[in-house]
């Protein structure tokens, strides 16, 4: 999926586990990426805040959350949030409130 859409528009893929990282679409595309637990949603939201993109695409399980704080300078900076879960229907997290949409990817 990563491969098809790299095609369509320049990205730039972070991966956050523990801590944010750039990590190359050929790595990701093949899931070599660091795995881990326990990073929060808010450092993904101020990395997007803090970055020149106008949107991004949050790959994720849902297991986080986002401040307040966070949740209004997200809506004032009026940069776009896109959140694809995997796991099961019925998923949700913080990052609904923010996304223009969700998709959950189901896994067997």
């Amino acid at each position: 999926m990563i491969e098809r859409l790299k095609d369509y528009f320049p990205t730039k893929i972070y991966c956050f586990a523990n801590e944010i990282e750039e990590i190359s679409v050929e790595d990701f595309s093949q899931g070599k990426y660091k795995e881990g637990y326990s990073t929060s949603f808010d450092e993904v939201i101020s990395h997007l805040l803090d970055s020149e993109f106008d949107a991004g695409v949050v790959f994720t399980d849902g297991y986080s959350s986002i401040n307040s704080e966070n949740e209004d300078r997200f809506r004032q900076n009026r940069k776009r949030l896109f959140t694809v879960y995997f796991g099961q229907d019925g998923i949700s997290s913080d990052l609904d409130k923010l996304s223009e949409q969700t998709l959950t990817i189901k896994e067997d």
